[in-house]
C-alpha cells in the first residue's frame, strides 16, 4: 500500500520536473531567436544606411605616404624629421635653435636683411676667393688686409685647404657694436670669426676679427 502511494508521488514529481525543464528550454530558444532577430535587422539596417551616405572626395591622401614632408620655406634637400620640426616656432613658446660647440647659438633672427647682404656677400667672397672690398668700410679695408694675410698663414700650414662652407651665428647688438660671429669649415678645420657692421656705413663691415682655429680630429672611434 505504502509503495504504490510513494511511487504515485514519485511520478507526480518527475513529470513536474520534465514539464519545468521543458518549459524552460523553449523559452531560451525564443530569446535566442528574437536576439539573432535583432542583430539581423540591426545588420541590415545599417548597410542600408551606408549605402545613401555620401563621402567627401580625399584631401591630401598622399600626405601620410610621402617619405618627405615639404614646406616653402625649407629646403627641399632637408628632410622634416620631428627633431627638425621642433625648431619651428610653436605659438607661446619660445623657438628652439641649435647650438654648436665652442662657437655658440645659431639664432639668427636678430640679423636684418640688410646686414645679411653684407654678411653673405662677404663669407661667400672669402669662400670662393673673390674680392671682398665692396663689402667693407674706408677704415675696414685694412682690417681685410690683415685678415687675407692671416689666413694665408693658417691655409698654408695645412692641406687641403679649400673652404667647404660657412655658418653665421646668433649676433651681438649694443648701443654701439653689432657684432656676428661667423665660422668658416675646412675639410680638416675651422676658422672662427667675428665681423663688426657699423651702421653708419650702411651695415658694411668695420672690423674682422679672427677667433679661433680649431683642428678637426681624425678618431672614428
Amino acid at each position: 500500500m505504502y509503495m504504490k502511494i510513494l511511487n504515485k508521488i514519485l511520478y507526480a514529481f518527475l513529470y513536474v520536473l520534465s514539464v519545468c525543464v521543458f518549459l524552460t528550454s523553449c523559452s531560451r530558444t525564443k530569446k535566442n531567436a528574437a536576439s539573432d532577430l535583432n542583430e539581423g535587422t540591426l545588420r541590415t539596417e545599417t548597410a542600408e544606411h551606408l549605402k545613401t551616405v555620401i563621402w567627401t572626395d580625399e584631401i591630401d591622401g598622399g600626405v601620410l605616404k610621402d617619405k618627405k614632408v615639404k614646406n616653402d620655406m625649407v629646403s627641399d634637400t632637408v628632410s622634416l624629421t620631428p627633431a627638425v620640426l621642433c625648431t619651428f616656432s610653436v605659438p607661446g613658446e619660445e623657438p628652439i635653435y641649435p647650438e654648436i660647440e665652442n662657437f655658440g647659438s645659431l639664432d639668427v633672427r636678430g640679423v636684418s636683411a640688410e646686414q645679411w647682404k653684407t654678411i653673405n656677400g662677404f663669407c661667400e667672397a672669402v669662400m670662393n676667393d673673390k674680392d671682398a672690398d665692396i663689402f667693407m668700410t674706408e677704415e675696414g679695408l685694412a682690417s681685410l688686409v690683415l685678415f687675407y694675410a692671416d689666413m694665408r698663414d693658417i691655409s698654408g700650414q695645412k692641406e687641403n685647404q679649400a673652404c667647404v662652407s660657412w655658418l653665421p651665428g646668433k649676433p651681438f647688438i649694443s648701443d654701439e657694436l653689432y657684432q656676428v660671429p661667423v665660422r668658416f669649415i675646412y675639410k680638416e678645420y675651422d676658422i672662427d670669426l667675428m665681423l663688426y657692421l657699423d651702421a653708419s656705413a650702411g651695415w658694411k663691415i668695420d672690423q674682422i676679427q679672427i677667433r679661433n682655429q680649431q683642428v678637426k680630429s681624425n678618431d672614428k672611434n
